[in-house]
């Protein structure tokens, strides 16, 4: 990756955080290490790298959603529930993710209360 990305470093290709060659990870997309072509590489901040392996699976029955992507962004339920565009909690999130619901209708699908009624 040095030889192509040279001394500057890149941004991570997930989050966009600014990296520098002693932080970022870099990633090898199929996750087979052997395979070093240059279009299976990326550059990734440590967090990225640490999370992309988690799914909605790989945490079943531990009360986890896994991570929710949205326009390349990948965080948990709690994190999304940060978000100001996301007007649901990470407890509904998660909810939603376990009801079978896309990433997109779990993070901006509208409110609905106990007794059924839209909340905007």
């Amino acid at each position: 990756m040095w030889s192509v990305v040279g001394a500057a470093c890149w941004n991570c290709e997930l989050c966009g955080r600014l990296e520098q060659w002693a932080t970022c990870h870099v990633d090898h997309i199929d996750e087979d290490r052997q395979n070093n072509d240059r279009a299976n590489l990326r550059i990734l901040c440590r967090g990225c790298n640490v999370k992309r392996g988690f799914t909605v699976e790989s945490h079943a029955g531990k009360g986890q959603a896994g991570l929710i992507e949205f326009e390349g962004k990948r965080d948990t339920a709690t994190g999304w529930a940060r978000d100001p565009r996301v007007k649901v909690s990470g407890g509904a999130i998660r909810r939603r993710k376990a009801a079978g619901m896309s990433d997109f209708d779990a993070l901006f699908a509208p409110k609905v209360t106990h007794n059924g009624n839209s909340r905007k």
